[in-house]
Formats: C-alpha cells, structure tokens, sequence
C-alpha cells in the first residue's frame, strides 16, 4: 500500500498535534448546547488558544454557524430539512 504522501494525501494527524490537555473538559457543567459551547469557548480562552477580547466573535460566528447546522449528533428522523412537507412518513 502506498504511503499518504506518495498518493498525494495529507499526512495523518494526531488529535494531540490538535488538542492539549488544558482543552479538554471531561467534567463539563453545561446542560444546553448553547452552554456546553460557551463552555467550550472558555476552555481555549484558558488554554490560550484565543484571547478574551476574541470570545465575543467566536461565539457569535459559532451560534451562527449552528443554527444553520448543529454540530452534535442529531437523532435520525429528527432534522426538520428532511422531512416531508406535508408531515407524512
């Protein structure tokens, strides 16, 4: 098999070069979406990933961005776009 590079594929990436330990909240207190975001906001600004003065921004980019589309996973049957119009199965 050839190797990523010689198929003119991205090398792997591991979720550590991504994430270090100050970003990860296994312990989250959110109960909403909107609060585990938020949460999630104030975990990079502690990490040092964004700046306080930057928090404002992305939160506002990425309730934007999940009002279009949440990111979590979404019960099959459960996403509006694709239902039926006429409310039959």
């Amino acid at each position: 098999m050839k190797s990523p590079s010689a198929l003119n594929c991205p090398q792997a990436v591991r979720l550590s070069d991504i994430l270090s330990i100050d970003q990860i909240a296994p312990e989250m207190q959110a109960i909403t979406s909107w609060e585990a975001i938020e949460e999630l906001i104030d975990k990079l600004v502690t990490a040092g990933k964004i700046t306080a003065k930057q928090r404002e921004g992305i939160s506002a980019v990425v309730r934007k961005r999940e009002k279009f589309f949440a990111t979590g996973y979404v019960i099959p049957g459960s996403d509006r776009r694709f239902m039926p119009k006429n409310g039959s199965g």
